[in-house]
Order: C-alpha cells, then structure tokens, then sequence
C-alpha cells in the first residue's frame, strides 16, 4: 500500500526515508541525508524549499536534544555541504526574506554546539571544519550575505595547528583569484589566526604579501610609517574619499595627526576634493577648540556642499566667535550668486524669515517629493495667516484640478 501511494507521489518518498531515519535509532544514512537536501534545493519554489530543508534540520536538532552529538553533527554537516555547493545566485535572488539561507546558520549554531560538547574528548571529526570552511567560501563568494553565521569563529577557535594549515594552504591558493572585499576579508582571516596567537609577525607579514592596497595603507600606519601611508594614499586612493578619511582619523589616533591634516588641506584645494573633507577639518578644529580654522572650513563646507546641517553648524561656531551676522551675510551672498534657491529657502524657513522663504518660493522650482507650499503654509500659520490660507487654497484647487 505505502508503495502505491508512492508511485503516485514520488514526494512521499522523501517524508517516508526521513521517518525512517528519525524511527532508525542507528547510525544516521549519510548519503539518504545528502539526497534529500539535493532534493529539496532543486525545487522551484523557495517556500517549499525552506520547508523541506526546515523538516530536515529537525532531524539534526533532535539528535542534538537527545545528545547524539556525533550524529547531530554529522546531519548538520552534509545539510551545511550541500548548502554551500547549491545556494548560489540564482537561489539568493529567490530567498528574499533570507529564509533558506537561516537554515545554514542553524546548522552552523548545531555544529558549535556539538563542537562544545565534544571538545574535551578528542572525537570531533575533522569534515566538521571543512563543512563550515566551505559555507564561509560560499558566503565569501556571494559578497557576505551572512549565510556562514559563525563559521569563522568556530574555525578558528576549533581547528588544531594541523587542520588550519590544510585550511590557510587553501585560503592562500584562492586569495590571489580575489579582489575587493572577498580580498580583505580572506586576508583578514589568515591574520587573525596568527595574531589571536600572539604571533604578530606574522600577521603583518600576512597582510603585506597578500592584503589589498587598503589594507597595506593602514599596515603602514600601524607600523608608524605616515609619509609612505600618505603616499600610497595620493598614488591610489584619490577618488576613495572615505579611505582617505578613515587613514586622517587614523594618522591622529597614532599621534601623526599633522599628516592627515596636509593631505586633506592639499586635497582640499585640488581638483581631487570632495566635501568630506572640508567636513573633517572643521570638525577638527573645532574639536580641538579652534574656532577661527573650524570656521574657515566650515564656510567653504556651506558654500561647496551647502544644506541646512552645514548652516546650522556654521551659525554655531560663529556664535562661539561672535562674528556670525558677518559670517551670515558673507555665505547667503555666495548661496544666492550660486542660485542655491532650495538651500536659501531652507535657511529662511530655519530663521523664521517668512517673507523670504514667500519670496524665494516663486524661484524654486516645483515637484519631486518635497511640497515647498505646505512647508511655507505651517511655518506662515502664526506671523501671516493670510499668506498660509492662500497658499492653503491653492493646494485645494491644484488637488482638484487634477
């Protein structure tokens, strides 16, 4: 009978071969196991993917409840393998809410605790650690989505000095192929591993002979090498504002602050500046109560790359110099020869200067998701009403116009 209804439904096979395996008591049927997840990955729709997999990691789980620590283990491990090898693009495209990728980091939370219960008696097997080395390449690989959940930690703090070797061999063979991100975190790897040994040296050497550029800047900097740090910096990360800032703030925290200031004073006046820059060095001085150079700054930051955050923060460290009405009517002046009509509106909406912001209203142009009117029309309720009625009014007419 029950080979009946499986003919007519071949996925009835799967249900029975894992009520089988769950009634078996015995060893658990690695290769019925592996089928499965096969099986189940090769489903069109994710939902009823997740569900076969969910059923299938409950297999695992209830060894683990039942301590059968060698063969929750092993159960997490060839769903883990199988995951590594079939969740690819295609698959994480479909996996919107990430659902079929949680059932890796269940099975990666399995492992750890299994791990932790067999730690003290030597029987961990070692395909344990090449499962959770495979789902941190896969993860690697597709840009770090988090499928991995802690594999990296529980490879580095369970592979003996014999496994690890077999593991950075292979690391070091693939990191060439890397670029980018993929690169830095591989690398970042490798370190780790000598430096939570106290092997620094190593380490270094780690990341001066495989890491990115990125990387070896800030090596540099760590090394106490601030001239060449800068000049790898001006070599290649002229259009990385953001490595450049970081490698500013880094400079200061090593005490060669004055470096990062000259390379950002020199970026700033190039063609090769940016905003952030500008930003950095008010922030600077005025976090080290120089108000005169933080205001030098911060105006060619209100001008250059104007916005109400900009201004109010100009209107402060003016204040604290008592120059702000000079200051004020030195940058809306520019503002306007620049015809930063939205920034100007946004200054006089700030200041309460309805006039203005009415005035100032007829040049902005309209659309996108900003209503300029009903920003005006609230800030007008109290000083002029009749302005904000009548621009009240228009709304209405335009709504019912269209």
């Amino acid at each position: 009978m029950v080979l009946e209804m499986i003919r007519r439904d071949i996925s009835l096979l799967a249900m029975v071969e894992r009520r089988a395996m769950n009634l078996s008591g015995a060893e658990i049927d690695v290769t019925l196991l592996r089928r499965d997840v096969q099986r189940a990955l090769q489903l069109d729709d994710p939902c009823d993917i997740e569900v076969e997999l969910g059923d299938l990691l409950q297999i695992a789980d209830s060894m683990a409840e039942k301590e059968d620590w060698l063969g929750a283990g092993t159960a997490y491990k060839e769903i883990l393998r199988e995951l590594a090898s079939g969740y690819d693009e295609d698959l994480m495209n479909v996996d919107e809410d990430g659902d079929i990728a949680l059932v890796a980091v269940a099975c990666t939370e399995g492992l750890q605790e299994c791990f932790d219960a067999l730690e003290n008696d030597g029987t961990v097997p070692k395909d344990w650690l090449k499962a959770l080395f495979e789902i941190l390449l896969a993860d690697i690989k597709l840009g770090g989505i988090d499928l991995s959940g802690d594999a990296q930690e529980i490879i580095l703090n369970n592979a003996s000095e014999e496994e690890w070797s077999l593991l950075e061999k292979e690391f070091r063979e693939l990191i060439p192929e890397k670029e980018g991100w993929s690169r830095k975190y591989m690398v970042n790897i490798l370190a780790d591993w000598y430096e939570r040994r106290g092997q620094k040296d190593e380490a270094v050497e780690v990341i001066r002979g495989l890491g990115t550029r990125e990387q070896v800047l800030f090596l540099l900097v760590r090394e106490g090498k601030p001239k060449e740090a800068v000049k790898l910096a001006k070599e290649h990360f002229l259009e990385s504002p953001g490595i450049i800032i970081d490698l500013a703030q880094a400079l200061s925290r090593m005490g060669a602050e004055e470096y990062g200031i000259n390379l950002l004073k020199d970026l700033a006046s190039s063609e090769s500046s940016y905003p952030s820059y500008l930003e950095w060095l008010a922030n600077h001085y005025y976090g080290k109560g120089d108000f005169q150079r933080a205001l030098k700054w911060q105006k060619e930051v209100s001008v250059k790359a104007p916005g109400l955050k900009s201004y109010k923060f100009l209107h402060e460290i003016g204040n604290k110099l008592g120059e702000w009405e000079k200051v004020r009517s030195e940058v809306l002046e520019k503002l306007l020869k620049k015809s930063a009509l939205v920034d100007l509106l946004d200054i006089a909406l700030y200041e309460g200067d309805i006039d203005r912001a009415l005035e100032l209203l007829s040049q902005v142009r309209h659309g996108g998701w900003r209503n300029y009117k009903l920003e005006i029309a609230k800030a007008a309720e109290e000083k002029k009403p009749e302005e904000a009625i009548k621009l009240y009014q228009e709304m209405v007419e335009s709504a019912i116009s269209f």
